[in-house]
């Protein structure tokens, strides 16, 4: 753990993990983090006052990957600059960054980032931060191929755009929930595939070329999923390009009966109800339309067995009908006699459960009173109301290896090649010899 707490000195605004003038590293396994009480609410305003909590990690050299580091409690998450050329950030739980000004209002993102190259972004945690989950954004140049893919956002915008044009934006596979989702800006937009995506429908397109492609998606209307903001696609769209130029086809929509029946807008103008959106905008003709809210048939999980350590998963449930509890197959991730740490993400440290597996489907259980949700440190509460029963997001960690089969056998193996001190899979026997 790498604490970044600056209490008693004058500038606070300082990185704890600065990755500049170095190139081709791996800064792996981390935890960085802010234990300081008296900068999350301070009286300065704007982005960047001296004042302020310094960021977790920022990053401004070539080939640089952040690989399952935890990121929490800092003004910032992760920031990625433009000269962070050839960069990766993989599985890193991103949470209670940022703070407030008693001025101007809340500040700090979970991942800021710029870039003329491409940067990938895959199966990172980011949710409840102090603003933007995510915030692609540049005052100057532009912001180009950004490769988010298998993410989970939840908790407050996603954004790539602003001034400056985007260009070849893919945005696949994540899953976006309490979380507009907007690309684009005053620059433009030229590029985008938005494929394969869980997302709450509450998603913005603004001066968009016509190279556009959103299929596969499943985009969820949901009763007060995220507050003020109207539940639909809202387009504003670049000069001489029109509805029918866009390539929305071979989505899943839920609409309940309940909501204002229009499923896009245009300008503010011109707004379509589903029938309106295939007929006259010529979009979504092979996709399907469900008028009610999701429900047990749609319930669903997503499970991502880590690439860097395959003793490391992530889980999240979309627990539509309100279950108690979701029974899920780890077969793909543990063997029987795997003792497994699970952790909802939403207080990473806090609210964690320690369970045998036994081979059999685990029930997890999803009440809202089971789970708890932390508060940043120095704040007067939490950033987020539970995510239960809804959904959940849980860090799953094998703590020791079943004594017999293969994948015990391989990590006491790997573990006596490398020279560990106790081999993985010692933690068992001794756990067992001590009764």
């Amino acid at each position: 753990m790498i604490d970044g707490n600056r209490t008693g000195q004058a500038v606070r605004n300082v990185p704890v993990v600065n990755l500049q003038n170095c190139s081709y590293l791996r800064f792996q396994g981390f935890r960085v983090t802010n234990s300081a009480t008296d900068d999350r609410v301070i009286s300065a305003g704007g982005s960047n006052p001296t004042t302020r909590r310094g960021g977790s990690i920022s990053v401004q050299g070539a080939g640089i990957e952040v690989i399952n580091c935890i990121l929490d409690n800092c003004g910032e998450g992760l920031a990625a600059w433009t000269n962070a050329t050839g960069f990766k950030a993989y599985g890193n739980i991103i949470l209670d960054n940022g703070w407030l000004s008693t001025t101007d209002g809340t500040h700090g993102h979970g991942i800021y980032t710029q870039s003329t190259d491409e940067k990938w972004f895959t199966r990172n945690v980011v949710l409840k931060q102090f603003v933007y989950t995510l915030h692609a954004y540049a005052e100057s140049g532009v912001l180009d191929y950004f490769r988010f893919h298998e993410n989970v956002f939840c908790d407050d915008w996603v954004s790539v755009g602003g001034p400056v044009q985007v260009n070849d934006c893919r945005f696949t596979s994540n899953i976006c929930l309490r979380a507009p989702v907007s690309f684009g800006g005053a620059g433009g937009l030229v590029g985008l595939q938005f494929t394969n995506n869980h997302a709450t429908l509450s998603f913005g397109l603004s001066k968009t070329t016509a190279a556009v492609v959103a299929t596969g998606n499943r985009l969820y209307r949901r009763r007060h999923i995220y507050a003020g903001r109207k539940s639909r696609i809202e387009l504003a769209l670049a000069t001489g390009v029109t509805v029918p130029d866009l390539g929305f086809d071979a989505n899943y929509y839920w609409l309940p009966e309940d909501g204002d029946g229009y499923l896009a807008s245009h300008e503010g103008v011109r707004f379509y109800t589903p029938a309106q959106w295939v007929s006259e905008g010529q979009q979504d003709a092979n996709s399907t339309f469900n008028a009610r809210q999701p429900g047990a048939d749609d319930d669903t999980h997503v499970l991502w067995v880590n690439e860097y350590d395959d003793t490391r998963a992530t889980l999240t449930i979309m627990n539509w009908s309100q279950a108690d509890s979701v029974s899920v197959d780890l077969s793909a991730f543990a063997a029987a006699g795997d003792y497994i740490r699970i952790r909802n993400v939403q207080d990473y440290f806090g609210d964690v459960r320690i369970i045998q597996y036994t081979g059999n489907p685990v029930a997890i259980d999803m009440r809202a009173a089971s789970h708890s949700v932390s508060t940043p440190i120095g704040y007067t509460g939490p950033l987020a109301t539970t995510s239960f029963p809804t959904y959940g997001v849980f860090v799953l960690e094998i703590l020791s290896a079943a004594a017999g089969g293969w994948r015990g056998i391989i990590r006491k193996a790997l573990g006596w090649l490398v020279g560990e001190a106790h081999p993985p899979g010692a933690e068992w026997y001794y756990r067992h010899l001590q009764g």
